[in-house]
């Protein structure tokens, strides 16, 4: 599998500052940080690519960039850290400790001035320390701030106020709306990658920093942050109810925590077992034994030997893992052929899994693979697609909704159901698989990460344009990633007939 790249922008006060107290890193909270960040990249065969986002002013910038930086350094991971954004992304200090440029966006000198005016008749002064944008300290954000704060406003709509009141500082940075963290986010992603990329997190503390998250990004992408926020206007949001670098690092691990991964395996040439229910039955017993996976239920066997078409004659297993995921067998007997996908959250030597098959069915014509969830996959000889959804969404489903999707769907896309849905729900998801002629159709929920993981793998080509559509109107804006599979059909001899001829579509 590539490994591809998580861009992980992180709010730096209230947010992940506990990694750094009085100019030195702490060292428990920070190995806990970068334990959860190596579970991230396992979980996703990915690299992350932190860089932290601040309103902070350059020489506070620069000192933790530097601590960081050392801290990385003297566990072999200086790769983890791009660069440190400050004044809300006006200016960056990249990995190689130059500073860039970034976003222009200037106060005109008569915003300065009327600002500087403001000031003055309130009794305050203006922090020298930022090139780009305004900052007004106070002792405590009382009544004479909040009045401060409303002649602003009034006299100067055009520009943002960004107020802090915490136990780090009270003030307040007058600044242009272009000035701001997700537009260095933007910016950044533009400029430093192709624009594409597998994985987008961005983290913080405020209602403000949900800006940070764009909603033009193609990609899975989550908002962290923490439990006092409003949950209900975010959207792919995980929230903590553990403060600072430790919410942050509860995030993490939930992201991680039901990843998935699509083995697929295409089988030709069978020489044994094909047809052995109780072989079959046994070997997913076995299997998951020897992979280490746990099957939530018995394995379910459903013959299919009375269809319209006489090559999808055969015996389908399946059966549902612990806590994401199964595993699905379709043996086509006349044709020798089986489709296997194992989708799971956990990681495996591919290898292996193709040498468990190889033994199982007798046979070394094994094409093995893991499926493209991120983007499309062709081959020139085709048994038919996979129509993948992985669905960022803000709408609770439930147990009854995912039942619905599997119930109806079949009729809609032309395929022929020969189950009824299987559903299964948890504490943390809610999972259901439909076995058709033409192969499956599985529906996953995770609920605190509100994303849907919708397969639908069908040995019919042209039946594509119309999945596409029915998925489309299922959900909305969705991204279809499409994983073409197998060969059908190849020349094989059944075992004690004739060779039989099968035209390939």
């Amino acid at each position: 599998m590539k490994t591809q790249d998580i861009y992980l922008f992180l709010d730096w006060v209230m947010t992940v500052n506990e990694l750094v107290i009085n100019d030195k890193i702490v060292k428990s909270k920070f190995n806990s940080f970068v334990n959860a960040i190596e579970k991230l990249e396992t979980a996703n065969n990915a690299k992350v690519r932190l860089i932290i986002v601040s309103g902070t002013k350059a020489s506070s910038a620069q000192k933790r960039f530097n601590i960081l930086k050392q801290a990385l350094h003297e566990i072999e991971r200086e790769d983890l850290l791009l660069g440190f954004a400050y004044e809300y992304g006006a200016y960056m200090i990249d990995k190689t400790n130059q500073i860039i440029k970034m976003l222009e966006a200037p106060l005109l000198p008569k915003q300065w001035q009327k600002i500087q005016t403001i000031t003055n008749s309130f009794g305050y002064e203006i922090n020298k320390d930022y090139k780009t944008f305004f900052n007004v300290e106070f002792d405590c954000f009382d009544e004479q701030a909040k009045r401060f704060l409303d002649r602003c406003k009034k006299e100067l709509p055009e520009l943002d106020f960004e107020v802090y009141d915490d136990k780090y500082g009270h003030g307040i940075d007058i600044k242009n709306f272009k000035l701001n963290k997700g537009d260095f986010i933007d910016l950044f992603l533009k400029k430093y990658t192709d624009n594409n990329p597998y994985m987008i997190i961005a983290g913080g503390d405020s209602q403000q920093d949900v800006k940070m998250l764009s909603p033009q990004y193609n990609c899975e992408k989550y908002f962290i942050g923490f439990s006092n926020m409003q949950k209900e206007s975010l959207q792919n949001a995980i929230l903590s109810k553990k403060p600072n670098v430790d919410g942050i690092i509860d995030c993490l691990e939930t992201i991680s925590n039901f990843r998935v991964v699509h083995y697929a395996f295409d089988i030709s040439d069978i020489k044994q077992n094909a047809n052995n229910l109780l072989s079959c039955y046994k070997c997913f017993e076995d299997f998951s034994a020897k992979f280490g996976l746990t099957l939530l239920e018995k394995p379910q066997i459903i013959p299919y030997y009375h269809g319209k078409v006489k090559d999808d004659a055969g015996i389908s297993l399946f059966a549902f893992l612990s806590p994401i995921g199964h595993i699905t067998m379709h043996n086509f007997e006349v044709l020798r052929k089986s489709y296997i996908d194992v989708f799971t959250n956990k990681l495996f030597d591919i290898d292996k899994i193709k040498d468990f098959f190889t033994a199982f069915f007798d046979t070394h014509s094994i094409d093995a693979q893991i499926l493209n969830h991120s983007g499309t996959q062709k081959k020139k000889s085709a048994f038919g697609p996979h129509a993948i959804v992985n669905y960022s969404t803000r709408k609770n489903y439930t147990l009854q909704n995912v039942f619905d999707f599997l119930l109806n769907l079949p009729d809609k896309i032309g395929m022929t159901p020969i189950t009824l849905p299987f559903v299964y729900e948890s504490p943390e998801v809610i999972m259901g698989i439909r076995l058709i002629a033409e192969s499956h159709i599985s529906f996953y929920y995770v609920k605190n990460k509100f994303i849907a993981f919708i397969d639908i793998f069908s040995c019919v080509m042209d039946s594509l344009d119309q999945i596409k559509n029915e998925l489309t109107k299922a959900f909305p804006n969705c991204k279809i990633l499409v994983n073409i599979r197998g060969g059908k059909y190849e020349k094989h001899k059944p075992l004690g007939g004739k060779t039989q001829l099968k035209k390939k579509q």
